[in-house]
């Protein structure tokens, strides 16, 4: 998720925003999906039983 924000400001800032191949190393995708699965992941961890009880 980190990606989909910063990808494209990490290459201006080094100087690569306008290489070639700039667009393939930035994430594209469905951001509502990957949050409703980032939030379904979280869920899962916080719904699991502590192993040291």
């Amino acid at each position: 998720m980190n990606d989909l924000v910063t990808g494209a400001i990490v290459l201006a800032d080094i100087g690569l925003g306008d290489h070639p191949e700039a667009e393939a190393l930035t994430v594209h995708g469905d951001k509502d999906a990957m949050i409703r699965s980032a939030q379904t992941a979280l869920d899962d961890v916080i719904d699991a039983k502590k192993f040291w009880r």
